[in-house]
C-alpha cells in the first residue's frame, strides 16, 4: 500500500504498518484537529523517502492547504514553529525535485527565524604547507537572540564544561590524516579586510564565529543541498557547498544534525583523491552509530523532520555504491545481497562480467526459488501452510530487470511488467519507451514516455528522452 507512481516501497523497511495507519488518519478531514495537515506533510515526506524512486504527490501536501495552518495556529507568533514549517516544506519539495519553489522556501524560512547568513570570501590557508594566503570561501552566519540566551561569554563557558560530555553524545568526526591539507580552513583577515566591503555581518570573524541555533543549522544544510540542486555537477559547485557544511560542523549542537552535516561532507569528500579514504570511512562510522544509544530518542527526533536524513539501508546503500565505484566489488555485492536491493547486486554480477548470475538470482526470485526475508517472515507467522507472492510493483521491477539482462527477450519482459503492474509501473513504461526509442520507432516511444510521465513526472531522463 506504501508505493507510489509506480515504484515500490522498500521491502525491508521496519514497522510500515505504522506509516500506512498514520497516512490513513492525517487523510481524513479535521475540522478542529488543524495540525493534521502538517503531519500529513511529514508523513509524506517519509513515504518518499522509503521508494525505490521519488514518486509525485497532490499538490495540497505542501501547498495552500499547509500554507492555512499560519493563521489557524498563529504561527506568525512563533518565529522557531514558522520557521520550521517553511523549512519543512522546503525539504518535502527537495526530495520531489521541485529545486525552485525549495530554493525560495529555504530562504523564506531563514528570514522567518530571524537567521542573518552571507556566502563571501576572507583570507586564509588550506595546506599545511601554504605561505601565501589567498581568498577563501566562507559563510557567515547568526542567529537571532532568542529568550532565555545567555551572553556570550557565558554560552562559551557552559559549552566548555559541557565539551566533554557532548562528546560522547555526538557521532565521531573523523579527522584527516592527508599531509598536505589542513583539517579545516585557517582564516587569516575578516572580511571587510578580505574584500574591502562592509555587510551586517562584516564584524565576525570567520575563524570564531558564533554558534548556531539547530533549527537555523538545520536551514544552512537546506540551502546547501540547493546549491547542489540548482547548479552543475562539477568541481565549482562543492566548493560552493563547502562553507555551508563547514559552518555547520564547526558548532554540533544536536546529533541528528551533526550526522546529517558529516554525511554531507562525506559526500563531498569522495571524489578527492586527498580526501577520498577519509570520505569512506566516515560514511562507515555514521552507519556503525546508528543503533547505539549514545543520545536520547528526543535527541535524534528534535530535528528529524527538518533535514533529509536517509536511513540506515540508504546509508548502507551508499557506501556500498562507494566501494563498487572504486573497485571493491565484492564487498558492495555482500552489502547489496544483505539488504536484499536486487538491481543493485545485478550492477555487481554484470562488474565482474557475470551476467548469467544476475538472470540466474533474478529468475529464482520470480520463481518462488530465491524467498526475501519478509516473504520469510510472512510464512512464519502464517504456519508455513501458504507462500506469500512478491507485491505487483515489486515484481514488475524484476521483470523489467531481466528485461535488462536478456537484450533478446526485452520486449517481451517490459510488456509482461507493464501488464502485471496493470499499467501503472513507471520503470516498465519508461523501458519499453527507451526500448522502441533504440530502434527508432519513435511512435511507440513517444506513446510509453508520455505514459511513464504521467505516473511518475519527477525522472528528468524520461522527459530528455522524449524531447
Amino acid at each position: 500500500r506504501l508505493a507510489l507512481g509506480g515504484e515500490p516501497a522498500y521491502h525491508l523497511s521496519k514497522y510500515p504498518t505504522f506509516l500506512t495507519i498514520a497516512l490513513d488518519i492525517f487523510n481524513l478531514p479535521y475540522q478542529h484537529c488543524f495540525s493534521s495537515k502538517w503531519w500529513k506533510l511529514r508523513a509524506n515526506s517519509i513515504r518518499q523517502q522509503i521508494l525505490d524512486e521519488p514518486a509525485g504527490l497532490e499538490v495540497d501536501s505542501f501547498g495552500p492547504g499547509v500554507e492555512g495552518l499560519r493563521d489557524s495556529l498563529g504561527l506568525n507568533d512563533f518565529p522557531d514553529l514558522n520557521g520550521r514549517l517553511t523549512l519543512e516544506q522546503g525539504t518535502l519539495n527537495h526530495i520531489v525535485a521541485n529545486d525552485k519553489t525549495a530554493a525560495e522556501l529555504f530562504v523564506r524560512a531563514a528570514k522567518e527565524t530571524g537567521l542573518q547568513y552571507e556566502l563571501t570570501g576572507a583570507l586564509g590557508k588550506r595546506t599545511k604547507f601554504q605561505t601565501t594566503d589567498h581568498s577563501q570561501l566562507v559563510v557567515l552566519a547568526q542567529s537571532r537572540s532568542r529568550e532565555g540566551d545567555q551572553s556570550e561569554e557565558a554560552t562559551k563557558a557552559v559549552a566548555l564544561d559541557e565539551s566533554k560530555q557532548e562528546s560522547q553524545k555526538l557521532p565521531e568526526s573523523i579527522k584527516n590524516e592527508d599531509d598536505t591539507l589542513l583539517e579545516q580552513t585557517e582564516f587569516t583577515s575578516t572580511v571587510n579586510q578580505a574584500t574591502g566591503h562592509s555587510s551586517p555581518l562584516s564584524h565576525i570573524d570567520p575563524a570564531n564565529q558564533p554558534a548556531l541555533h539547530p533549527l537555523d543549522q538545520c536551514i544552512l544544510l537546506g540551502l546547501c543541498l540547493n546549491v547542489k540542486n540548482t547548479s552543475p555537477s562539477h568541481g565549482l559547485t562543492k566548493e560552493q557547498m563547502t562553507p555551508y557544511v563547514a559552518r555547520v560542523i564547526s558548532h554540533p549542537r544536536n546529533w541528528t544534525v551533526h550526522t546529517m552535516a558529516l554525511l554531507l561532507r562525506s559526500r563531498l569528500e569522495a571524489d578527492r583523491t586527498r580526501t577520498v579514504e577519509r570520505s569512506t570511512l566516515q560514511l562507515q562510522a555514521l552507519i556503525d552509530q546508528m543503533p547505539t544509544a549514545d543520545s536520547t530518542v528526543k535527541e535524534r527526533l528534535l530535528y528529524f523532520h527538518d533535514i533529509v536524513l536517509p536511513s540506515k539501508w540508504e546509508m548502507e546503500k551508499e557506501l556500498a555504491m562507494r566501494f563498487l565505484s572504486i573497485g571493491v566489488v565484492k564487498s558492495a555485492l555482500e552489502i547489496f545481497e544483505r539488504l536484499e536491493m536486487w538491481e543493485q547486486v545485478v550492477q555487481c554480477w554484470q562488474a565482474m562480467e557475470r551476467r548469467d548470475k544476475g538472470v540466474a538470482i533474478v529468475k529464482e526470485l520470480l520463481e518462488g526459488a530465491r524467498t526475501e526475508a519478509d516473504l520469510v517472515v510472512s510464512r512464519a507467522k502464517a504456519g508455513g501452510q501458504i507462500r506469500p507472492a512478491l507485491d505487483a510493483a515489486r515484481t514488475a521491477k524484476l521483470w523489467c530487470l531481466l528485461g535488462d539482462l536478456e537484450p533478446e527477450n526485452a520486449e517481451e519482459h517490459y510488456k509482461k511488467s507493464w501488464e502485471i503492474s496493470n499499467h501503472t509501473s513507471a520503470r516498465a513504461a519508461r523501458s519499453l519507451g527507451g526500448y522502441y526509442f533504440t530502434r527508432d520507432n519513435f511512435s511507440e516511444a513517444a506513446d510509453y514516455l508520455r505514459k511513464a510521465a504521467a505516473i511518475n513526472p519527477l525522472l528528468s531522463r524520461t522527459w530528455f528522452t522524449l524531447g
